[in-house]
């Protein structure tokens, strides 16, 4: 309700005033300080903009995606490509994707491709966590022992009303090195 309030004082009533006042009163979360740093956007204050953005990563709770966002966008031009393209990392960091890995490596300098990479590949190897995403990155790198032990694991785990069953692709690619394993995990799946 507060948003909406603040929201209501600076497009519907245009007191910008009191929504300035009930913005800082209210900066917790990472989309309070988005919403700030993108009124100082807006007013044509960049460098303010930037501050708050900041301020948001260090303070802010909750996801920091749109700061993250804002920041990598703010800081596009020759001063701050560094700083924009550090933001692209940990926008990755933050919620990987197979085509975010396939930018992020575009961009790297080549000479510095395998520093990124070992810190990219942390988030992808992290124990407990695995999305489809990270698996499509795994292929991606030709590491299919892996793949196979999550998609045995994966087979395990499914039940005939699951949504979330074993991947036929992945399955297809596997095949070809790990033919005997795939056989039994689908061999597994129609037994139960």
């Amino acid at each position: 309700y507060r948003d909406i309030i603040l929201n209501i004082y600076r497009e519907q009533l245009g007191d910008e005033e009191t929504y300035l006042k009930g913005r800082n009163k209210a900066l917790y979360f990472g989309r309070d300080y988005l919403d700030l740093a993108q009124y100082w956007r807006d007013k044509g204050n960049l460098p303010r903009a930037i501050e708050i953005a900041e301020a948001g990563l260090k303070n802010g709770q909750g996801r920091l995606t749109g700061v993250r966002e804002f920041l990598m966008s703010a800081y596009k031009g020759k001063r701050g490509e560094g700083r924009s393209f550090e933001m692209m990392i940990q926008l990755w960091e933050e919620s990987p994707t197979l085509r975010g890995y396939k930018e992020i490596k575009k961009s790297s300098p080549g000479s510095e491709w395998a520093n990124i990479e070992e810190r990219l590949l942390k988030t992808v190897y992290t124990d407990g966590t695995c999305n489809s995403q990270l698996i499509e990155i795994r292929l991606l790198r030709k590491d299919y022992e892996n793949v196979l032990r999550y998609f045995q694991k994966r087979v395990k785990s499914w039940y005939s009303r699951s949504r979330d069953y074993p991947n036929y692709e992945w399955a297809k690619i596997l095949f070809e090195f790990y033919p005997d394993e795939i056989i039994e995990c689908y061999r597994e799946l129609v037994n139960r």
